[in-house]
């Protein structure tokens, strides 16, 4: 974890790693200057589920949430800035939180796990990756637990449909670079249509 918290009263940078637990007392709101972080919840089973993946401008904290337990995942190097509590939510973070929820409803809606998937990676690629000539590639190398987790599927699925789109072409995976082709982005939006 960074070496000082701060609390929401404070205006400075707070820096976390990648894997570190940002605070998230009810209280507090962070705005996300750099990084990804996922925030999430857990059942009583102690199964992990996914609330949102937050990058830049995003505020993230418990007090939007409303969910207990509920934590702040750095997926890479974070830095956060405190929200003042004081200050009212501005509408387009609340309406952000709405559509995520909204996007991931839909998401875990579709049955066949190999078009959850393609799904959720052509979303994440859209929300945080970079354009190179030979596809979206991701700053974050997630991995398939990470990635069953979203989907809401088990680690051995991911594993096996993830093989298939690397086959067909659709994706290029490994711990140092994830990149996604355009084929698998040109899939998904005529799937939308």
């Amino acid at each position: 974890m960074s070496s000082s918290v701060l609390s929401p009263n404070d205006t400075t940078f707070n820096l976390f790693k990648r894997g570190d637990r940002i605070p998230s007392a009810p209280c507090y709101l962070w705005t996300i200057r750099t990084g990804i972080v996922r925030t999430l919840t857990w059942t009583d089973e102690g199964e992990v589920v996914p609330l949102g993946f937050w990058g830049p401008d995003n505020v993230v904290g418990a007090f939007i949430a409303q969910v207990t337990p509920y934590e702040i995942e750095c997926l890479t190097e974070v830095q956060v800035e405190p929200f003042n509590p004081v200050k009212p939510l501005p509408n387009a973070t609340l309406l952000n939180h709405v559509s995520q929820a909204g996007q991931f409803m839909q998401l875990l809606h579709c049955h066949r796990m190999d078009c959850r998937l393609e799904q959720f990676i052509a979303w994440f690629a859209e929300q945080f990756g970079q354009q190179h000539p030979d596809g979206i590639h991701l700053p974050v190398c997630l991995t398939h637990q990470q990635l069953s987790e979203a989907i809401g599927t088990t680690r051995v699925t991911v594993t096996r449909v993830m093989g298939q789109l690397e086959k067909s072409g659709k994706i290029s995976w490994s711990r140092k670079q994830q990149v996604v082709h355009r084929q698998l982005l040109e899939d998904c939006q005529r799937l939308a249509v």
